[in-house]
């Protein structure tokens, strides 16, 4: 199977696309797809590095794209960077929620332990 080849745009347009597509991962805070965008827009740089190295390439550069592409990008790395603080935050408040509980409970386990047992009075016994 032959390998297709991709001019600047179409790669500049890709990866414009995959960042607008990470922009909606993070409105709906799916981390998991945003973690595989982050992948296949690697990918897509990764082939531009390679078109742009090759002895033979003159095509034009697209500065009005390729600025969209980082401002894009830096939007949406800064958001990943909240949200993953406010999950952090989240956490962090529950485990202290689940240590507070755990303060008043008792060595011998539980929170009502009681010891039991027997008084006998021998002084007074007949």
């Amino acid at each position: 199977m032959k390998k297709r080849i991709f001019t600047r745009k179409e790669l500049y347009d890709r990866i414009l696309d995959v960042s607008k597509r990470q922009s909606k991962c993070l409105d709906k805070e799916d981390f998991p797809a945003f973690d595989d965008l982050i992948n296949i827009r690697q990918g897509m740089l990764d082939k531009l590095v390679a078109l742009v190295n090759q002895p033979n390439f003159n095509e034009p550069d697209y500065p009005e794209l390729r600025k969209e592409m980082r401002e894009l990008h830096a939007q949406n790395i800064a958001r990943y960077e909240e949200l993953q603080e406010d999950v952090k935050d989240k956490l962090r408040g529950e485990r202290q929620k689940k240590n507070i509980g755990g303060k008043y409970a008792n060595a011998y386990g539980g929170y009502g332990y009681q010891e039991g047992g027997m008084f006998f009075d021998k002084r007074h016994s007949q």
